[in-house]
């Protein structure tokens, strides 16, 4: 019997810039298994209402979003992504039997810090305990608490979409890019370096907010960091510690930019996860925060075009065999024991392939 399945997703209420790795999930998963995307939507027209209007809505039940197409009948398995638990709280405002959308229910969330459960209050962890499964791609134990009978709590790294990249194995023309959070001493470094060897360091020079059009977004910083040399990791939210508790967590621009074979250059996180799928690799230079000066590491990689050629194809080739979403997503539908699509596994396969092909 061919398994059902079915996304819940937030990208019509939330087209931020920085969801793309959101979308692609849903989008990959809808692809493999012919998954139904149900849209959480304004309903008569609310979209944008204050928080007092949201609140007085649902005190009386009139629910201010809805789920488009509505669910007609549970899928087999049930998938929703949240890049936070902001978006799960976007179900306050949906009628409660959203929950009938999946006989089996996974929520995926991609940051989820040790204090959010209690930060976000008792009916957005409401909320999260109506799935059968909770997924973080972090590895604190913000979600431990709910593991119980009849509910598991699952870590799973983040990953890339290999093929957003396109990455050039000779002289690439953007020595760093530095884009998103950033420290300023590192700022400062590149910035000097790159105006006094007249060299390209792109960074960004406004903050991001809602886009007009998060793939074409995604689109173009998938080229830009396939033309980067080096790519400007630190780890999570390092300039937070009030949010981050002392976590020290990676987040998925480290894998974007593998899957762009960018030279990673940073602070980088104490992490099991960090440990087994960068630090035994090529490319990794420390620049810690604070830094006074460029690494030498890098000066070295960038004098030898040879060298840095190689080095660019393994990043590339780890990528593509390890840290493709479509490896995630096999271990995924493992978590709720179900089977892997034949398009997924082809997918796995061709990715392998392909590393095969690009490795020095």
């Amino acid at each position: 019997m061919t398994l059902t399945t079915a996304t819940l997703s937030v990208r019509a209420l939330r087209p931020r810039a920085w969801y793309g790795h959101v979308r692609a999930s849903e989008d990959l998963f809808a692809a493999a298994t012919d998954a139904t995307r149900h849209d959480i939507v304004a309903g008569d027209g609310v979209l944008g209402g204050s928080k007092a209007t949201r609140r007085a809505a649902r005190s009386l039940r009139r629910w201010t979003s809805e789920l488009q197409p509505p669910v007609s009948r549970p899928a087999d398995l049930a998938v929703m992504w949240a890049s936070d638990l902001g978006d799960v709280g976007e179900l306050l405002d949906v009628d409660p039997a959203w929950a009938d959308i999946g006989r089996t229910k996974v929520l995926v969330v991609s940051e989820c810090w040790p204090d959010d459960l209690t930060l976000h209050g008792p009916k957005v962890r409401a909320l999260v305990e109506c799935f059968d499964i909770v997924v973080n791609c972090m590895e604190n134990d913000a979600l431990r608490p709910l593991a119980g009978p009849g509910r598991e709590v699952r870590h799973l790294p983040h990953a890339a979409v290999c093929e957003s990249y396109a990455p050039m194995y000779g002289a690439r023309p953007v020595a760093v890019m530095n884009y998103g959070r950033r420290d300023p001493a590192q700022h400062d470094v590149l910035r000097s370096w790159a105006t006094r060897e007249g060299c390209w360091y792109h960074y960004d020079t406004t903050k991001l907010g809602p886009c007009d059009d998060p793939r074409d977004h995604q689109r173009v910083l998938g080229r830009l960091l396939s033309a980067s040399t080096a790519s400007v990791c630190n780890l999570g939210r390092f300039d937070e510690a009030h949010r981050t508790g002392g976590a020290s967590e990676l987040g998925a621009r480290f894998y974007e930019s593998l899957a762009a074979g960018c030279l990673l250059l940073g602070d980088f996180p104490e992490s099991p996860t960090f440990d087994a799928h960068f630090a035994d690799g090529p490319g990794l230079i420390p620049f810690p925060l604070g830094a006074d000066e460029v690494p030498p590491a890098l000066l070295e990689l960038l004098a030898d075009p040879a060298e840095l050629a190689g080095v660019h194809r393994e990043l590339r080739a780890r990528a593509l065999a390890e840290h493709d979403i479509a490896h995630r997503l096999a271990t995924l539908l493992g978590f709720a024991d179900a089977p892997v699509p034949p398009r997924l596994s082809a997918r796995r396969e061709a990715l392998v392939a392909e590393a095969a092909e690009v490795r020095p």
